[in-house]
């Protein structure tokens, strides 16, 4: 996950990767058998923006 740096560094940044970060510790937890439902090789991911990240992500449990 990317909030910028430089002269536009996000001041609220490390907060919002310790809550993304626990909110994916907890969602892992409770479905230890979640899964992609595609192969990895196979996401299609969004491009032209500063942050790479899948269009979808589904996923199995």
């Amino acid at each position: 996950m990317s909030f910028g740096s430089g002269p536009h560094f996000c001041p609220a940044s490390l907060i919002s990767r310790v809550h993304a970060a626990e909110a994916l510790t907890a969602l892992l937890e409770r479905l230890p058998g979640l899964r992609l439902a595609l192969p990895a090789d196979q996401l299609v991911w969004r491009t032209g923006n500063i942050k790479r990240v899948p269009e979808r992500l589904h996923v199995l449990w």
